[in-house]
Protein backbone atom coordinates (compact mmCIF):
# COMPACT_ATOMS: atom_id res chain seq x y z
CA UNK A 1 0.00 0.00 0.00
CA UNK A 2 2.94 2.32 0.52
CA UNK A 3 3.72 1.95 -3.19
CA UNK A 4 0.23 3.21 -4.00
CA UNK A 5 0.41 6.12 -1.56
CA UNK A 6 3.98 7.25 -2.14
CA UNK A 7 4.73 6.24 -5.75
CA UNK A 8 1.68 5.50 -7.90
CA UNK A 9 -0.67 8.27 -6.74
CA UNK A 10 1.85 11.15 -6.82
CA UNK A 11 3.29 10.03 -10.17
CA UNK A 12 -0.07 9.58 -11.89
CA UNK A 13 -1.42 12.81 -10.43
CA UNK A 14 1.67 14.77 -11.44
CA UNK A 15 2.02 13.34 -14.96
CA UNK A 16 -1.54 12.70 -16.11
CA UNK A 17 -4.05 14.72 -14.09
CA UNK A 18 -5.07 17.90 -16.00
CA UNK A 19 -3.12 20.88 -14.64
CA UNK A 20 -6.12 23.23 -14.70
CA UNK A 21 -8.14 20.84 -12.53
CA UNK A 22 -5.51 20.26 -9.81
CA UNK A 23 -6.50 21.38 -6.33
CA UNK A 24 -6.42 20.21 -2.72
CA UNK A 25 -9.69 18.37 -3.10
CA UNK A 26 -8.78 16.80 -6.45
CA UNK A 27 -5.58 15.33 -4.94
CA UNK A 28 -7.60 14.04 -1.99
CA UNK A 29 -10.22 12.30 -4.15
CA UNK A 30 -7.72 11.11 -6.75
CA UNK A 31 -5.56 9.48 -4.07
CA UNK A 32 -8.55 7.89 -2.40
CA UNK A 33 -9.84 6.43 -5.67
CA UNK A 34 -6.45 5.14 -6.81
CA UNK A 35 -6.10 3.41 -3.46
CA UNK A 36 -9.61 1.96 -3.46
CA UNK A 37 -9.80 0.76 -7.03
CA UNK A 38 -6.17 -0.07 -7.84
CA UNK A 39 -4.09 -0.46 -4.71
CA UNK A 40 -6.52 -2.61 -2.76
CA UNK A 41 -7.27 -4.93 -5.68
CA UNK A 42 -3.55 -5.52 -6.11
CA UNK A 43 -2.99 -5.95 -2.37
CA UNK A 44 -5.82 -8.48 -1.95
CA UNK A 45 -4.44 -10.55 -4.80
CA UNK A 46 -0.91 -10.45 -3.37
CA UNK A 47 -2.04 -11.37 0.13
CA UNK A 48 -4.03 -14.32 -1.18
CA UNK A 49 -1.07 -15.48 -3.26
CA UNK A 50 1.37 -15.16 -0.35
CA UNK A 51 -0.95 -17.02 2.03
CA UNK A 52 -1.42 -19.84 -0.45
CA UNK A 53 2.33 -19.91 -1.16
CA UNK A 54 3.07 -20.33 2.57
CA UNK A 55 0.60 -23.20 2.77
CA UNK A 56 2.18 -24.75 -0.32
CA UNK A 57 5.69 -24.41 1.15
CA UNK A 58 4.68 -26.01 4.45
CA UNK A 59 3.45 -29.25 2.84
CA UNK A 60 5.59 -32.36 3.17
CA UNK A 61 7.82 -30.82 5.82
CA UNK A 62 8.79 -27.85 3.66
CA UNK A 63 9.41 -27.44 -0.03
CA UNK A 64 10.28 -24.73 -2.55
CA UNK A 65 7.41 -22.58 -3.70
CA UNK A 66 6.29 -22.87 -7.29
CA UNK A 67 4.07 -19.86 -7.86
CA UNK A 68 2.74 -21.36 -11.09
CA UNK A 69 1.57 -24.39 -9.12
CA UNK A 70 0.12 -22.19 -6.35
CA UNK A 71 -1.88 -20.11 -8.82
CA UNK A 72 -2.97 -23.20 -10.75
CA UNK A 73 -4.15 -25.01 -7.60
CA UNK A 74 -5.98 -21.91 -6.35
CA UNK A 75 -7.78 -21.35 -9.65
CA UNK A 76 -8.66 -25.04 -9.91
CA UNK A 77 -10.04 -25.19 -6.37
CA UNK A 78 -11.87 -21.85 -6.11
CA UNK A 79 -11.61 -20.03 -9.41
CA UNK A 80 -10.97 -16.28 -9.23
CA UNK A 81 -12.37 -16.28 -5.69
CA UNK A 82 -9.07 -17.83 -4.60
CA UNK A 83 -7.46 -14.45 -5.12
CA UNK A 84 -10.23 -11.84 -5.24
CA UNK A 85 -13.78 -11.50 -3.94
CA UNK A 86 -15.94 -8.43 -3.43
CA UNK A 87 -16.11 -9.28 0.29
CA UNK A 88 -12.30 -9.28 0.62
CA UNK A 89 -12.10 -6.03 -1.33
CA UNK A 90 -14.83 -4.30 0.68
CA UNK A 91 -13.38 -5.28 4.06
CA UNK A 92 -9.90 -4.19 3.00
CA UNK A 93 -11.17 -0.89 1.61
CA UNK A 94 -12.99 -0.11 4.85
CA UNK A 95 -9.84 -0.91 6.82
CA UNK A 96 -7.15 0.79 4.70
CA UNK A 97 -8.48 3.20 2.11
CA UNK A 98 -9.36 6.17 4.31
CA UNK A 99 -5.82 6.52 5.61
CA UNK A 100 -3.79 5.10 2.73
CA UNK A 101 -5.70 6.97 0.05
CA UNK A 102 -5.39 10.33 1.75
CA UNK A 103 -1.67 10.15 2.61
CA UNK A 104 -0.50 12.13 -0.48
CA UNK A 105 -3.03 14.88 0.25
CA UNK A 106 -2.03 14.92 3.93
CA UNK A 107 1.68 15.19 3.11
CA UNK A 108 1.14 17.97 0.58
CA UNK A 109 -1.57 20.00 2.27
CA UNK A 110 -1.70 19.37 6.03
CA UNK A 111 1.88 18.75 7.17
CA UNK A 112 3.27 21.96 5.64
CA UNK A 113 0.90 23.98 7.83
CA UNK A 114 2.94 23.22 10.95
CA UNK A 115 6.31 22.61 9.33
CA UNK A 116 7.84 26.01 10.15
CA UNK A 117 6.90 25.87 13.83
CA UNK A 118 8.06 22.26 14.14
CA UNK A 119 11.43 22.96 12.51
CA UNK A 120 11.98 26.01 14.73
CA UNK A 121 11.15 23.95 17.84
CA UNK A 122 13.46 21.14 16.74
CA UNK A 123 16.27 23.64 16.13
CA UNK A 124 15.78 25.07 19.63
CA UNK A 125 15.88 21.60 21.19
CA UNK A 126 19.01 20.68 19.26
CA UNK A 127 20.74 23.88 20.29
CA UNK A 128 20.03 23.05 23.95
CA UNK A 129 21.42 19.52 23.55
CA UNK A 130 24.73 20.59 21.97
CA UNK A 131 27.64 20.68 24.40
CA UNK A 132 29.10 24.11 24.84
CA UNK A 133 32.83 23.44 24.40
CA UNK A 134 35.55 25.93 23.71
CA UNK A 135 39.13 25.73 22.60
CA UNK A 136 40.71 23.28 20.20
CA UNK A 137 38.67 20.31 21.48
CA UNK A 138 35.45 21.89 20.20
CA UNK A 139 36.67 21.77 16.61
CA UNK A 140 38.33 18.36 16.50
CA UNK A 141 37.01 15.82 14.06
CA UNK A 142 35.31 12.73 15.50
CA UNK A 143 37.09 10.63 12.83
CA UNK A 144 40.38 8.84 13.52
CA UNK A 145 43.51 10.79 12.75
CA UNK A 146 44.71 8.14 10.29
CA UNK A 147 42.25 9.41 7.69
CA UNK A 148 43.30 13.06 8.05
CA UNK A 149 46.25 14.30 5.97
CA UNK A 150 48.83 16.37 7.86
CA UNK A 151 51.11 19.16 6.82
CA UNK A 152 54.81 18.33 6.99
CA UNK A 153 57.09 20.96 8.48
CA UNK A 154 59.15 20.78 5.27
CA UNK A 155 56.08 21.54 3.20
CA UNK A 156 55.67 24.96 4.77
CA UNK A 157 56.93 27.85 2.75
CA UNK A 158 59.77 30.14 3.79
CA UNK A 159 57.25 32.66 5.07
CA UNK A 160 55.55 30.01 7.29
CA UNK A 161 52.47 29.61 5.10
CA UNK A 162 51.16 26.15 4.29
CA UNK A 163 52.48 24.72 1.10
CA UNK A 164 51.85 21.25 -0.20
CA UNK A 165 49.83 18.87 1.96
CA UNK A 166 51.69 15.67 2.65
CA UNK A 167 50.05 12.42 1.60
CA UNK A 168 51.63 10.76 4.62
CA UNK A 169 49.88 10.60 7.92
CA UNK A 170 51.60 11.40 11.15
CA UNK A 171 53.63 8.64 12.79
CA UNK A 172 51.43 8.45 15.90
CA UNK A 173 48.22 7.72 14.02
CA UNK A 174 49.25 4.66 12.00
Amino acid sequence: MAATSFCVTPTLYHKFYPQDRKSQSSLFWFGLNVNIFFGNVLAITQQSLWGRALDYAALDGGRRVSYAAVVGQGLKAEGLAAFFTPTKWFSRVLMNAPIQGTVPWFYNEVLPLGEGAWLAGAANLLSLARPKASGPQACESPFPRATTPTVDAEARGVDGSRGLVSRRVSEGSR
